[in-house]
């Protein structure tokens, strides 16, 4: 097979060790494995995507101004970067392309078991990470585009046994930016009372809201039919665009395997009759 999508020397090195007859190596437990054989599947080997990002020097939306009867308006900043959504959209676009070409490289029909993670290497520089264990059906029909899953192999197995399949592997990240306004600075002082800080409620509601909102409309975009959520996190920073000016920022981030469901075939068992004369 040729790769269709550029890939690091190091990762082609990998791949051609897998078709010279390396040992096949895999993340998953010995339990995981035996669900695996008993639905006709067998790894392959391990697969990763990676990919390193620069993140200096990028813009964020505009930031909300919250009223005390829950209206909103909008403070815009003049950008002279790139926008921080569209970064870190790269980011997991590039990461899952790289795992799914070195699944299909090594013969894959698929990758299980994915383990996510986002990290900073240094100020500017943000590292995007899946290593999963890719699988192969040993049934005649291949996948033409190996699918993702963060379902572990159990898990996996069970869905394909009832009838259901994982379509992709969906990152959602959305971002939500507040201003630091009177009222928050007022109720997240030292002499404040133990109060509700409304700003921070309202943002980070919204910012779960709407990254789940974005999560449904990506299942919805590919055609499955749903999705199991594996993990959904948020985190809250702040940054000053311009002085005197504090923003904070509510990223929220989902993480679900996209599933559908495919027709399972059933066969009536076939009588077979044994003699007894010796």
């Amino acid at each position: 097979m040729t790769n269709e999508i550029p890939l690091p020397e190091a990762a082609l090195k990998r791949i051609e060790r897998m078709h010279q007859g390396a040992s096949n190596t895999s993340m998953l437990s010995v339990a995981a494995s035996y669900s695996l054989f008993d639905i006709g599947f067998d790894t392959v080997g391990e697969a990763m995507g990676c990919a390193v990002m620069n993140t200096s020097g990028v813009y964020f939306p505009p930031c909300q101004m919250y009223g005390r009867g829950g209206g909103q308006m909008q403070l815009y900043m003049s950008p002279w970067g790139a926008s921080y959504q569209e970064v870190i959209d790269k980011g997991w676009a590039s990461t899952k392309e790289r795992i799914r070409e070195e699944a299909r490289l090594i013969g894959a029909d698929g990758v299980i078991g994915i383990t996510i993670s986002r990290s900073e290497l240094e100020p500017g520089a943000q590292e995007f990470l899946m290593v999963g264990t890719a699988i192969r059906s040993r049934g005649n029909t291949r996948s033409k585009r190996p699918f993702l899953t963060s379902l572990k192999g159990n898990d996996f197995a069970k869905l394909v046994a009832n009838g259901w399949i994982t379509a992709d592997l969906l990152v959602d990240t959305i971002l939500e930016v507040a201003h630091n306004d009177y009222s928050a600075v007022m109720q997240n002082s030292l002499f404040a009372t133990n109060t509700e800080i409304d700003t921070f409620t309202r943002m980070v509601n919204n910012a779960r809201h709407r990254g789940r909102d974005r999560h449904v409309e990506d299942v919805r975009r590919i055609g499955a039919s749903g999705s199991i959520i594996s993990h959904s996190a948020l985190r809250i920073f702040h940054h000053e665009p311009a002085e005197g000016h504090v923003d904070f920022i509510a990223e929220t981030t989902v993480i679900g395997s996209a599933i559908t469901q495919f027709k399972v075939v059933e066969t009536k068992p076939t009588l077979r009759y044994v003699s007894l004369k010796g």
